[in-house]
C-alpha cells in the first residue's frame, strides 16, 4: 500500500489519541450545558443558581476547550504526515473546505456559528506551522489580547476624536446593532417553517462576520493546542505530570484572581485590569484539560470512567450537529415551539440528552469505524468512498497511567 494510501486510511482505534477523544467528548457535554443554558428563562432559588454557576464555570470554556483541540488535531494530522513522507497542504485546506460548507449549514440552516470560524482561521495554522514552541507561545499569548486591545483602542480614539455626546450617541448605536443582530436568530426561530427562518440567520451572518470579534476567532485557541501537543501532553501525559499540574494550577488561580478584580472600579485601574486580566476567566479550561489529563495518567478507576466520553468525541461533528438541530427544533415555532428552557430543566435536559449520545456513540464505534458525517468530512476531503463498516466490534482502551 502507497504512503498516500496510508495518509487517507481511517485513523484505527490502536493510534488514536484517547485523552483528545476524552477531552472532545467532555467539551460536547459541556457545550450542550450552554445552548440549554443560552436558551434558557431566567430563574430563581436553586434553577438560578445552577445558570449562574453555568456561566461561571461552563460558558466559554467548553468553546475554548473544543477549539483548543482543533489546534491539537491539526498538529497531530501535520506530524503523521510528515512522519509518512506525504504532502500535507492541500489535504487539510480541502479538509477546511468541506468544514466551511458544514459551517454554512449550522449557521444558514439552525444558528449555530461556531465552524466557519473553524474553517477560516485555521488556515493560519499553515503559516506558522514550521515556528518554534517558544514562538507559538508568544503568538498565543498576544492573540488572546486581540479583542480586549481592539475595544480599549477603538474606546480611547473615540474619546480622542468625538465629544461626549456624539460617543454617546455612537455607544447607543453600537448597542442598537448587537441587539438587532442577534434579534435577527430571534424572529428565525419565530417563523413558521425553516425555509422562512433561513434568510433571517443568512442576515445573521452577513452582519455576524463583519464585527471585529471575527478577526481571528479562535486563533490563540488553536495555537494553545498545538502547543499541547508539540509538548507532548496529550500522547504522553504521564511523562509531564509537573508541567500539566502546574498549567492546570495557573490556570485556576487566574481565572480566580479574574474573578476578584472584577470589582476594581477605578476608572484607570479598571481599564488596565480589564485589558490584563481578559482571557483568565476562558484560561479555566487549562485547570480542566490539566485535572482530565492527570487523572488519565495517575488512576486506572478515573480512566476507565473518562474513557466513556471517548465515543463521543470520536464522532465530535456528528454529535454537535444533533445537538444544535434538536435545540433548534425543541424551540422553534416550526418545532415544538417552546421558545425557551425552564430553568430547572436546562442541567436534567443536557444531562439526558448526552447520556443518550453517550450511549449510542459506544453502540455505533463497535460496528463502524466513523462517524455518519466524519464518514462524508472525509469522503468529501478525499474524492473517494471511505471505509465505513467495522469488520469486528472493536473499542479504544483508555489510557493506561504510569506504573508507580
Amino acid at each position: 500500500m502507497s504512503d498516500t494510501l496510508v495518509m487517507r486510511a481511517p485513523v484505527q482505534p490502536s493510534e488514536r489519541i484517547v485523552s483528545l477523544d476524552i477531552l472532545r467528548g467532555l467539551a460536547l457535554f459541556g457545550m450542550l450545558i450552554v445552548h440549554f443554558a443560552d436558551h434558557a428563562a431566567e430563574g430563581a432559588g436553586l434553577a438560578g443558581s445552577a445558570l449562574e454557576a453555568v456561566q461561571l464555570l461552563v460558558s466559554g470554556r467548553a468553546y475554548a476547550t473544543f477549539a483548543l483541540l482543533f489546534g491539537a488535531g491539526f498538529a497531530l494530522q501535520l506530524a503523521r504526515a510528515r512522519s509518512r513522507g506525504v504532502p500535507f497542504t492541500a489535504t487539510y485546506l480541502r479538509r477546511l473546505g468541506v468544514l466551511a460548507l458544514f459551517g454554512a449549514i449550522a449557521h444558514g440552516l439552525f444558528g449555530f456559528n461556531v465552524l466557519l470560524g473553524y474553517a477560516v482561521w485555521g488556515t493560519v495554522l499553515l503559516v506558522v506551522q514550521r515556528w518554534s514552541t517558544r514562538v507559538l507561545v508568544v503568538l498565543a499569548v498576544l492573540t488572546s489580547y486581540g479583542s480586549a486591545t481592539y475595544n480599549l483602542g477603538l474606546m480611547r480614539f473615540m474619546r480622542q476624536t468625538m465629544t461626549l455626546p456624539e460617543r454617546t450617541a455612537a455607544y447607543a448605536a453600537m448597542g442598537a446593532d448587537f441587539e438587532a443582530g442577534w434579534a435577527l436568530l430571534d424572529e428565525a426561530r419565530d417563523q413558521p417553517t425553516i425555509a422562512a427562518a433561513v434568510p433571517y440567520r443568512i442576515r445573521h451572518m452577513a452582519w455576524f462576520y463583519r464585527q471585529a470579534w471575527f478577526v481571528g476567532m479562535g486563533l490563540h485557541l488553536f495555537l494553545w493546542g498545538m502547543v499541547g501537543v508539540r509538548l507532548g501532553f496529550f500522547e504522553s501525559p504521564q511523562r509531564h505530570l509537573r508541567p500539566i499540574a502546574a498549567v492546570a494550577g495557573a490556570g485556576l488561580v487566574t481565572c480566580a484572581a479574574w474573578l476578584l478584580w472584577q470589582s476594581i472600579e477605578l476608572e484607570w485601574q479598571g481599564a488596565l485590569l480589564y485589558w490584563v486580566t481578559s482571557p483568565w476567566s476562558e484560561w479555566l479550561m487549562f485547570f480542566y484539560i490539566g485535572v482530565v489529563l492527570l487523572l488519565l495518567a495517575k488512576s486506572r478507576a478515573a480512566a476507565r470512567w473518562l474513557s466513556w466520553f471517548a465515543p463521543p468525541g470520536r464522532a465530535a461533528l456528528t454529535n454537535y450537529f444533533i445537538q444544535i438541530v434538536t435545540i433548534d427544533l425543541l424551540l422553534s415555532r416550526y418545532g415544538l415551539g417552546l421558545g425557551e428552557f425552564a430553568a430547572w430543566a436546562v442541567i436534567p435536559a443536557a444531562v439526558a440528552m448526552f447520556g443518550l449520545q453517550l450511549l449510542a456513540s459506544r453502540w455505533w464505534f463497535g460496528r463502524y469505524q466513523l462517524g455518519p458525517l466524519e464518514w462524508v468530512w472525509r469522503g468529501l476531503t478525499y474524492g473517494r468512498r471511505p471505509a465505513f463498516l467495522r469488520l469486528a466490534p472493536v473499542t479504544a482502551a483508555p489510557l493506561a497511567p504510569a506504573e508507580p
